[in-house]
């Protein structure tokens, strides 16, 4: 996204389909920490741009070392300014007619945006809008650290991060169901999603995940079926049913619940698999 394209369409959705909620959105950024929506086209946003740094090359005052730090300090607000508004434009996107965003916590929204300045690439971005939308949900819900969390996490982890979360399988006990994270290690089988032991070492060490090789967590209620996606649900027979290597963090299920589900096909054979291998029955 350029610079003139992130401010469009942060003005275009503030004024079109997010509506009241969208404005308030904006409203609540603009007086926690001054962020100020530009409005207008593309054309006119470089051309302003262009004026701004003629003026500084022009300037008979200035000594070339005083116009290059200018031009420079110009050309970085500028770009940090933008990644904060194609996050923006991307919560935007992702925010329902229902959302509070005005009461989302001040301090909360600084840290946020003062870390989004720094988030260039678009996948990235879009985490980090679907977060923002989701604060707007609930306010309160995406932990503080989760940001800070983000700020080291780089698009190979992200894409890890993210065929990890689609390994989440719906429990059922009676007509109540549960989503949990279900994720088998073993070095001497394929990698599911090809996600590998230093890979799952770095998602521990940033925070969004908790990983033990040696031991397998458990499922801390019984379960009667499960099923992966709404594919065919199995009956599981068996107490203290293991369930892997690898828990989401409270910051890791924050994340998680903004990134959308895509079949592993490999994967609810593998959970099948281990199951047996471990002495349940499943049928």
């Amino acid at each position: 996204m350029t610079e003139g394209e992130a401010l469009t369409i942060v003005s275009g959705a503030a004024a079109s389909g997010a509506a009241d909620v969208g404005k308030h959105l904006i409203d609540k950024i603009g007086s926690a920490v001054g962020f100020c929506v530009m409005t207008g086209k593309r054309k006119d946003f470089e051309q302003a741009n262009e004026s701004y740094i003629n003026d500084i090359k022009e300037n008979k005052s200035l000594s070339p070392l005083e116009k290059a730090a200018y031009i420079s300090c110009s050309r970085e607000t500028i770009k940090k300014y933008c990644n904060q508004a194609g996050i923006v434009a991307k919560a935007l996107n992702e925010i329902q007619g229902d959302a509070h965003p005005e009461d989302i916590d001040d301090e909360w929204l600084s840290r946020f945006m003062d870390s989004a300045k720094h988030v260039s690439n678009r996948e990235i971005q879009l985490m980090w809008g679907k977060l923002l939308a989701n604060e707007c949900a609930t306010p309160g819900t995406v932990p503080k650290v989760l940001i800070s969390i983000l700020t080291n996490l780089d698009t190979s982890l992200a894409k890890t991060f993210s065929v990890i979360s689609n390994c989440r399988v719906r429990f059922f006990t009676g007509s109540n169901h549960a989503v949990k994270l279900v994720f088998p290690w073993d070095n001497t089988k394929p990698y599911i999603g090809g996600v590998d032991f230093m890979a799952l070492k770095n998602l521990d060490s940033l925070g969004l995940i908790s990983f033990d090789p040696s031991n397998a967590y458990v499922l801390k209620s019984d379960a009667e079926r499960a099923d992966y996606f709404d594919g065919k649900q199995v009956k599981i027979h068996g107490n203290g049913l293991k369930i892997g290597n690898v828990l989401l963090t409270q910051a890791g299920i924050s994340l998680a619940n903004t990134i959308s589900f895509e079949r592993i096909d490999s994967y609810w054979n593998a959970v099948i698999a281990y199951w047996n291998d471990m002495g349940y029955e499943i049928s």
